[in-house]
């Protein structure tokens, strides 16, 4: 059952993306975002610092964030699988009783990407 919403606005190179969905959230000793994008599960994971992106579907995902580092992403589409190296510009997550707020600036390969994500629970 969906408890909260969730607005992520993220843009680079000449690309601007706007993303404004329900989503389910789970707290506990992590806090998990679970939401749909064209059709893929999404999930978001906050531990500490520490923030985890997931997208399963036509699309397939995975990130790892934590400001100053280095990481590997690995990203597909229709089968095909490649690791790109991620670097971590910026990252501040805000966690409030009424919900998160993340701002998020890295680098993926040579394209710098901004993201702003906002997660409003809804009791």
């Amino acid at each position: 059952m969906n408890n909260a919403n969730l607005k992520i606005t993220s843009c680079g190179d000449g690309w601007q993306e706007n993303l404004s969905v329900p989503c389910r959230v789970e707290r506990g000793a992590l806090t998990r975002v679970f939401y749909d994008n064209g059709g893929d599960g999404c999930e978001l994971v906050f531990d500490g610092d520490l923030l985890k992106m997931s997208r399963r579907g036509k699309t397939f995902l995975d990130m790892v964030f934590k400001n100053g580092k280095r990481t590997i992403c690995t990203a597909g589409d229709g089968g095909l699988m490649c690791e790109l190296e991620c670097f971590t510009d910026f990252l501040v997550i805000r966690q409030f009783t009424h919900g998160i707020r993340v701002k998020l600036k890295y680098t993926l390969s040579d394209s710098r990407v901004s993201l702003e994500a906002t997660i409003i629970y809804n009791y």
